[in-house]
Formats: C-alpha cells, sequence, structure tokens
C-alpha cells in the first residue's frame, strides 16, 4: 500500500548536481509504518516567519 499526503518539499541547492539529485525523487515509497514515523516528528513549530502573520 503506498501512503501520499501530497506534503509539498522545496529542497534548496546551487549545484548542479545537487538539483539534479533533488529532482530525481520518485524511486521509492513509503509504507504507513514510515509514514507514521515521520508525522510523529512533527511538534507544531516554525523556524521562520508566519506567512499568516507577517507584515511584506
Amino acid at each position: 500500500m503506498v501512503i501520499t499526503k501530497r506534503i509539498v518539499i522545496l529542497p534548496k541547492s546551487v549545484q548542479e548536481e545537487r538539483i539534479i539529485e533533488n529532482i530525481d525523487l520518485f524511486d521509492f515509497e513509503l509504507n504507513e509504518e514510515d509514514m507514521d514515523l515521520i508525522n510523529q516528528l512533527n511538534q507544531h513549530k516554525r523556524t521562520g516567519p508566519d506567512p499568516d502573520n507577517f507584515g511584506f
């Protein structure tokens, strides 16, 4: 069973080789157990400004 959350990840790099590696990411699948472990990492904290409350 393939589990998909449709969460967008924005990888960052300025090196061409790493950019190519970051794009080539559809060669694996996460199962439900993997997703549960990843979901346990969420502490509902931000590391940057809240986009809903940021004065542009």
